[in-house]
């Protein structure tokens, strides 16, 4: 039996070797002009997953008009399985009481 554990988004960094400022640059570079770049942290900062988010929703008042939409696409990516795992829940526990 494998028994999950809830890290701290600084723990999970610290697993990386990462600090909350290294995913800050991260966040930076989504504004990047080449698109290779901006594909390869967009992939980095998806694997770290919620771990990211307090940088990702820090950088959405940014007047950047590019990285405010890479920003808003990744936190959708990022909390997209945890609202259609609502979405079952909710759907099953409406046919339960119907």
């Amino acid at each position: 039996m494998t028994m999950a554990i809830d890290l701290s988004a600084e723990e999970k960094l610290a697993r990386f070797g990462l600090t909350e400022r290294d995913v800050e640059r991260l966040v930076e570079a989504l504004g990047h002009e080449d698109p290779h770049v901006r594909r390869v942290v967009r992939g980095a900062l998806r694997g770290l997953g919620e771990a990211a988010v307090p940088a990702l929703e820090k950088a959405l008042g940014h007047a950047d008009s590019r990285l405010h939409g890479e920003v808003s696409e990744l936190l959708r990516r990022i909390y997209e399985p945890r609202f259609q795992v609502l979405r079952s829940a909710d759907i099953v526990s409406r046919h339960r009481y119907e």
